[in-house]
């Protein structure tokens, strides 16, 4: 299995509610929606794009790989967890996308560059979204990391 990971950061003032703005967002996204997966207080993860259960265990998922088209994002195998990181003054909030794609699809440059482009597209739509949901007067800087 190929496993690729984009990570972007930035922090926004404290909020109860920002992970309901966060999943708000995130399921009502046109193109390939994210499937909601597990809540926790300072996490919510999302999966979205070809997935399927195993043969004799149907509550793990495994990437399906005839339902991969390498030039969709959409169809990646992708497990997105967008956490907080709470202090008094600030929450550092981190989106990490993992593409996991089964062996014989691995993601050429150009695939992965397409892929970092739609994710930097998705989490600056975020950005956007929340600092107009908090009503800050400028949107925060995000940073960008790929492993």
């Amino acid at each position: 299995m190929f496993s690729y990971r984009w990570m972007h950061r930035f922090t926004i003032p404290p909020l109860d509610a920002v992970l309901d703005a966060v999943e708000a967002y995130f399921t009502t996204l046109p193109a390939g929606r994210y499937q909601l997966v597990r809540r926790d207080r300072f996490c919510v993860e999302f999966r979205r794009g070809a997935w399927r259960s195993r043969w004799f265990d149907a509550s793990a998922m495994v990437p399906r790989f005839l339902a991969i088209d390498r030039r969709d994002v959409c169809t990646w195998p992708t497990v997105m967890a967008v956490t907080a990181l709470p202090s008094p003054t600030t929450f550092d909030m981190s989106v990490q996308r993992d593409v996991l794609m089964p062996n014989g699809l691995p993601l050429q440059p150009a695939h992965r560059e397409a892929g970092l482009a739609a994710f930097t597209e998705e989490t600056d739509g975020l950005v956007a979204y929340l600092a107009e949901f908090l009503r800050l007067p400028q949107r925060p800087d995000v940073t960008m990391e790929t492993a």
